[in-house]
């Protein structure tokens, strides 16, 4: 997945790389440029230096199908007349964004000339933002898939008195599951709000 920044960049600078597996991390390596659209990079004159730089992201583990769906669908299933996904997943995505756009002025800010006094500010700041970004994606589909099975041992049989305890314990497993993903989704998005504070009063 590539990311392609529109600031200029002189010969000394080297391309920079994001890895999601180390989201401590945000490092320099080998100074020539790799790229999945070469094209894009092709000059007549190769003194010049290249006006392109690439931030690579490893790739993710399959987001759900809430997740991976379009803007548009995902607002018309919260729209249908069902219970979910509802606030639990709107919250989800409204919090990945969140952290999405502090990453994205992160990045926008890093290496630019103007900012260049920040750049030691904005290699701390990127890294939780974006894995924060990445870590509330999954919460999306979870707290519809938590809500539907809630929903699921409401409808145990409730004939006898050993179907009611079956039921009831469901019901309570299944609600405190329930309950665990939007307070995760909580903990999770308020972890950076420190770094999001920074990056207002920075930028």
């Amino acid at each position: 997945m590539c990311f392609w920044c529109r600031h200029k960049a002189t010969s000394h600078k080297r391309l920079h790389h994001l890895e999601t597996c180390r989201p401590d991390r945000l490092y320099t390596c080998r100074p020539h440029i790799q790229t999945c659209r070469p094209d894009r990079l092709q000059t007549s004159r190769p003194d010049k230096p290249i006006r392109h730089k690439r931030y690579m992201i490893r790739s993710e583990d399959e987001p759900g199908p809430l997740a991976s769906t379009s803007v548009f669908n995902f607002i018309k299933n919260v729209g249908a007349r069902s219970p979910a996904p509802g606030g639990g997943s709107v919250s989800a995505c409204v919090a990945a964004m969140g952290a999405a756009l502090g990453a994205m002025v992160a990045f926008m800010t890093y290496e630019k000339r103007q900012f260049e006094q920040l750049d030691g500010k904005m290699r701390q700041l990127i890294p939780p933002l974006y894995a924060t970004m990445n870590e509330l994606i999954p919460f999306i589909d979870k707290d519809t898939t938590a809500f539907n099975d809630y929903m699921a041992a409401c409808k145990l049989p409730k004939g006898t008195p050993e179907e009611q305890a079956v039921r009831d314990q469901a019901m309570q497993e299944d609600l405190k599951k329930a309950i665990q993903v939007p307070l995760a989704v909580m903990q999770t998005a308020n972890r950076v709000w420190g770094q999001l504070q920074e990056l207002h009063y920075h930028v």
